[in-house]
């Protein structure tokens, strides 16, 4: 929280920069130590992973920004802003939707698409360091005040601290992958992860059978909790079928 203040106070304030900028910085070491600490006592050596995925990034960007390989065209600019705000408004969704039980389904899971999700989102913090370069280049060129390099300096830290968490997440969800790849259940492989045992979430549907006059379902599943959560959306389930599957070659080991 003290963080985000001190990033709001910086982001309303350039010229207060060299007093906000280093406030932030200590808050947010706070605050990525303790995730940090956390994820390293559940898999060890994440975090030096991400460390490295991040500061590899940093530099293969500032060497191919400063060599011309990539520019920060108007175009790049849009395209790059654009994402940013979606995946912003994609994670103000979930934390406003979390607060009335109502989860925005997959994306957070450790599945291919919850995993190609974080990929995504670690592209598009990566590309945000070209603009921060851009405009550290630009003020530099310029001549901007004084107060503007503490100002550039804090918006290349709040893209390395969003681009490390996200390093750290997908790397979390690929452990998860491997554990379930190596035979163990999803739902052993999430809880070991410190992850949901089941990240799906059955809300949209059960609204879509009360809009149609449903009020009474037999489930098909072999899980209690469908159950449970089909039930605390307003439907009846009189009769729980369980499911039975043969044993194959693709299956055998899970």
């Amino acid at each position: 929280i003290g963080g985000l203040i001190f990033a709001l106070i910086t982001g309303r304030k350039p010229t207060w920069a060299p007093i906000t900028a280093p406030l932030y910085a200590a808050a947010e070491g706070l605050f990525i130590g303790a995730i940090s600490a956390f994820a390293e006592s559940r898999f060890p050596g994440i975090v030096l992973q991400a460390v490295g995925l991040t500061f590899g990034t940093l530099f293969a960007l500032l060497g191919a920004y400063r060599s011309g390989l990539i520019k920060a065209t108007e175009n790049f600019k849009l395209g790059v802003c654009a994402a940013t705000g979606g995946i912003m408004m994609i994670y103000l969704a979930t934390f406003i939707l979390g607060m009335f039980g109502v989860h925005i389904p997959f994306i957070h899971g450790s599945g291919l698409f919850g995993i190609g999700f974080s990929a995504f989102v670690v592209v598009i913090a990566a590309l945000n360091l070209v603009l921060d370069f851009d405009f550290i280049e630009e003020g530099a060129e310029r001549g901007a005040p004084k107060y503007m390099e503490w100002y550039g300096a804090f918006g290349l830290l709040v893209t390395l601290v969003w681009l490390y968490l996200e390093n750290l997440r997908l790397l979390a969800k690929l452990q998860a992958y491997q554990l379930q790849d190596g035979g163990r259940d999803t739902v052993d492989a999430n809880l070991e992860l410190g992850l949901p045992a089941d990240a799906r979430h059955y809300g949209t549907a059960t609204q879509v059978l009360r809009d149609l006059g449903v009020e009474q379902v037999r489930l098909m599943t072999n899980n209690p909790d469908k159950v449970r959560a089909v039930e605390e959306g307003g439907i009846e389930v009189v009769e729980r079928t369980p499911l039975f599957g043969g044993i194959n070659p693709h299956n055998l080991r899970y």
